[in-house]
């Protein structure tokens, strides 16, 4: 599972496509986390095939989930009491920072 901010999520969608950072900044204020989910998932597929690798199950992106909110039985749990996890706190130029973290079963 990876787990981001808000932060991270909408600036890496801004930068992505080149949103302007103040109009990343603004979405930012107004909580408008909506307008940048289809751009995080094509940063979540990407990162998904950079943790890809021949002694590894194949990672796809099964799906997005806003918390708070429902989550899956086996999408909570895991966050819940992950075997292994990794925090990292990202700077993205021009755009700002956020957190994204890697849980593992």
């Amino acid at each position: 599972i990876c787990l981001v901010d808000a932060e991270f999520a909408i600036r890496t969608a801004g930068a992505l496509t080149m949103v302007p950072p103040a109009a990343v900044a603004d979405t930012l204020r107004r909580g408008a986390l909506s307008e940048s989910l289809e751009n995080f998932r094509e940063i979540v597929n990407i990162l998904a095939q950079l943790l890809n690798s021949p002694k590894t199950s194949h990672l796809r992106l099964a799906g997005v989930h806003v918390v708070p909110g429902e989550l899956p039985e086996g999408v909570s749990s895991l966050v819940q009491r992950p075997e292994f996890r990794r925090d990292f706190a990202v700077q993205i130029e021009g755009y700002g920072g956020g957190r994204i973290s890697l849980l593992v079963n």
